[in-house]
Order: C-alpha cells, then sequence, then structure tokens
C-alpha cells in the first residue's frame, strides 16, 4: 500500500477549488504511482513561495520559487519520496494555461509522481513518454488533459 501525507502550509487552505481535497490528492498519488511501486511513502507538501524558493536554491541552485519540486527517496526503507508544490505558482500558472487551479494542482501532482518514480523530461523521447503518462492518469482520474492543446 503506497501512504500518502499531504502537509499544507499555503495561506490560502489546501485546496484551490473544492474538487481537489487532501484525499483527492491522495488517490491522484496512488493511482500515479501504482505501476511504479506497491508500498511505501509519500508527501506532497503545498507551500508559499518563499519555501519553494528556498528548496530550489538549495538544491537546484535556481534563486526563484518553483511549481513543483520532487524528492526520490534514497534511504529505501519503504519511502518512495516527497512533492512540493507552490500553490501561489499554480493559481497564477493555471489562469495563464487557460486551466482551473484544481486541474493545474492535479497535473502538478502527477508530473511530480512521475519523477519520483525516475522519469524526466531533459530529452525530446523522455518529454514525450513524461507528458503522455501525464495525459493518460489524468484523464483516468477524471481531469483534462494538460496538453490537448499543444497537440491540436
Amino acid at each position: 500500500m503506497i501512504r500518502v501525507a499531504v502537509q499544507d502550509v499555503s495561506d490560502d487552505g489546501l485546496a484551490p477549488e473544492a474538487d481537489l481535497t487532501g484525499a483527492g490528492i491522495r488517490e491522484l498519488v496512488r493511482a500515479s504511482l501504482a505501476r511504479f511501486a506497491q508500498a511505501g511513502e509519500v508527501t506532497v507538501r503545498l507551500v508559499e513561495e518563499a519555501e519553494s524558493r528556498e528548496l530550489n536554491r538549495r538544491w537546484r541552485g535556481i534563486d526563484r520559487p518553483t511549481n513543483v519540486l520532487a524528492f526520490p527517496s534514497d534511504r529505501g526503507l519503504g519511502e518512495i519520496g516527497d512533492i512540493v508544490i507552490c500553490m501561489p505558482l499554480v493559481r497564477s500558472e493555471a489562469g495563464g494555461r487557460g486551466s482551473t487551479p484544481a486541474a493545474h494542482l492535479a497535473h502538478l501532482v502527477v508530473h511530480g509522481c512521475l519523477h519520483l518514480a525516475g522519469l524526466d523530461h531533459h530529452e525530446p523521447e523522455q518529454t514525450r513518454t513524461m507528458e503522455s503518462l501525464e495525459s493518460e492518469l489524468l484523464k483516468q482520474a477524471g481531469w483534462p488533459d494538460p496538453w490537448a492543446e499543444e497537440r491540436a
């Protein structure tokens, strides 16, 4: 079983809309990781820009907030890893993409899970693989395809 903890330390509360609650995030994590892991622990932390910026600076050397960071566990022992999502960026990016904050949050949760599973998007083939899996997983969970417009 995959255990998921959701930590909300953002100013605006857990979900940007009522249709993505902590329970919804937990279900999405489990569904996203089901083909990669049968058991383990994942923490999803919803943060403000200051924490996102500090983590991004410390771990990636980039001194600005970012929408999602994934920290795969190197400790084993049933730990899969942590996902950190910057809620102010979720809200601002959603508007620019013609998406809702909840749909964009769902996308970033899936994106972070795929990073925990070892996928990346530094090369074009890797990007296509990740985007295809994101679309598939979000569709299965009832969320819109974040890449539909780019493919049209």
